[in-house]
């Protein structure tokens, strides 16, 4: 009787594992990419150059995308305004920032669409972009297009703590520091970082005007 519960737990077992591998192979089968789906007016819109598009009236537009459920993907067009787009040009390699004669944007994606607003304390003759979504001009440093305004514009380093990590999240101008966008109370570790590693690249980038 022993053997034979022992076979018959070893049995269950088994099938379970069968039934449970089964499965996975199947799901994995099924597995579909989302399903996007173009704007019914399409027609209606014509591309004017560096990603953007005009309606009939030339009002300009980008092309973004509303994920629903991360199944469906609706691509649409949103209206944009205030952009010259004869001196528009992407500041970076992600596209988050941007700047034409007049203005700095700021290009946020998120699930809704892309979301682009004016950065309008920002200098568009000085402003360039830095590491990834940091930037300054020659009055404010800004991360995530936030002003970091205790920070020193004109002579700053951004610090990278960690080895091979390409982000560099902190910032020191030798009085305060910055985590993103977080003023630090206690910067000391970070304070004794820089004083180690200054004159290495990998780890401390200087900007100064």
């Amino acid at each position: 009787m022993v053997i034979e519960m022992k076979n018959f737990y070893r049995i269950t077992i088994i099938n379970l594992i069968i039934f449970i591998f089964s499965s996975c192979l199947h799901h994995t089968k099924e597995k579909k990419e989302p399903v996007m789906v173009l704007p019914p007016d399409s027609a209606n819109y014509t591309s004017a150059g560096k990603g953007f598009f005009k309606d009939k009236q030339g009002n300009l537009y980008i092309l973004t995308e509303d994920v629903n459920d991360f199944d469906t993907t609706f691509v649409f067009y949103k209206k944009l305004d205030s952009i010259d787009l004869e001196t528009f040009s992407y500041q970076d390699e992600n596209n988050y920032y941007a700047k034409d004669k007049n203005h700095v944007f700021v290009f946020q994606p998120d699930a809704c669409g892309t979301n682009v607003f004016i950065l309008s304390e920002a200098d568009p003759q000085t402003f360039e972009a830095l590491n990834y979504r940091w930037g300054r001009d020659k009055n404010f440093v800004y991360e995530n297009a936030i002003i970091l305004d205790s920070l020193n514009a004109k002579n700053f380093w951004l610090i990278n703590m960690e080895k091979d990590d390409p982000f560099f999240d902190y910032a020191y101008d030798g009085k305060f520091a910055y985590y993103d966008y977080s003023l630090l109370d206690k910067p000391d570790s970070v304070i004794r970082f820089f004083n180690k590693h200054k004159s290495d690249t990998a780890f401390c980038k200087h900007y100064k005007y």
